[in-house]
């Protein structure tokens, strides 16, 4: 549930800004007030996850408000700021402070719970990256391991966007040991400290990258498929983070391609996001790789189709479908042209 502080000094309007928003069960007012002094007193116990809040008032504004809850508390509440409409000069002084939203008297319910719905999604991400960390930072007795050399090189070549390089590295740093029960637990907390190790290169407050593997631990466990398939997700957040997509286009290309091929993937969609012409971004690629990005793909899907069909009963059509053809015809023409035959030549 999201939890908020209510400030006006108007008494109705304070009451009818909490009577809106008690209108939703996934919001909760656990405060509200008339004085902005007794607000910020009491947000650093309440710890709301979002305050909403007048800008005239008495005493102190709104936003004088805002810059000493900040100073005070330390914290990142997320701020809304209601305000008539002659007020609207403070609008570039709100910006500045970093306020989420700018809401205009008399406000309406609609409005209300547009501009909460669209921070909540973003609070409840945040929360639930806060107690993972605190998860793994109540780990009891955790096995003495430290940032092992070969860790280091690992975390050079992912933050230089080495993929094939973080590929081979993997595969020799991960032999033989990580499936071995004894090993699990050493191995857990090593590539914990490795994916804290990138975040705080990265600068990353909230441990996303920690985050990020904690999540593919819980989802598929802790094997090399995993971590491989965390570590190359995480190249991928940080070209993306910074910029590098749009330098080096092709290996991200390739990269995306690889983890996400049951996507529905285009050329078209990769030059939007680079702002780059399509025609060029394509001929790029086949001069790179020797092939166009479109049989780049279908070779991943067809590849991961053979796999499939090595280690599962799954019918050809299941297996389309899997990854990623709508149309089974489309598949079989793209498996007859990579592989020269039909698909349940395959498994005779």
């Amino acid at each position: 549930m999201i939890q908020i502080i209510v400030v006006d000094d108007e008494p109705l309007a304070l009451e009818y800004l909490k009577g809106l928003i008690e209108k939703r069960e996934d919001y909760q007012v656990i405060g509200a007030y008339t004085d902005a002094l007794q607000a910020i007193k009491e947000s650093g116990s309440l710890k709301p996850d979002i305050i909403i809040t007048d800008i005239c008032m008495d005493g102190i504004d709104g936003l004088e408000m805002v810059e000493q809850m900040r100073e005070v508390w330390g914290r990142e509440f997320v701020f809304i700021i209601v305000s008539g409409y002659g007020e609207f000069q403070y609008a570039r002084r709100a910006m500045e402070l970093g306020i989420r939203d700018y809401l205009l008297k008399p406000v309406t319910g609609e409005d209300l719970f547009e501009s909460l719905d669209n921070v909540k999604a973003e609070i409840e991400g945040k929360k639930r990256r806060d107690e993972i960390l605190e998860e793994v930072a109540e780990m009891q007795e955790p096995p003495v391991v430290k940032i092992t050399e070969d860790l280091e090189r690992l975390a050079e070549e992912i933050l230089s966007f080495h993929a094939e390089n973080v590929d081979a590295l993997l595969g020799e740093i991960l032999t033989g040991s990580i499936e071995e029960n004894e090993q699990k637990e050493i191995w857990e907390y090593r590539l914990m400290l490795l994916f804290r190790l990138l975040d705080e290169r990265l600068g990353h407050r909230s441990g996303e990258l920690q985050v990020l593997w904690q999540r593919t631990k819980e989802k598929n466990g802790l094997d090399k498929e995993s971590v491989g398939k965390c570590v190359r997700r995480s190249i991928l957040k940080i070209m993306e983070e910074k910029g590098a997509g749009g330098e080096q286009p092709v290996a991200y290309m390739r990269l995306f391609i690889k983890e996400y091929y049951r996507q529905d993937i285009s050329l078209q969609g990769f030059a939007e996001k680079f702002y780059m012409n399509k025609a060029y971004l394509g001929q790029k690629f086949k001069k790179e790789t020797g092939v166009s990005a479109n049989d780049y793909l279908q070779s991943r899907r067809i590849e991961e189709a053979v796999r499939l069909a090595d280690v599962t009963e799954m019918s050809w059509q299941e297996i389309a479908a899997r990854v990623g053809y709508v149309n089974y015809i489309t598949f079989l023409k793209y498996f007859v042209k990579k592989k020269g035959s039909l698909p349940s030549d395959h498994r005779k």
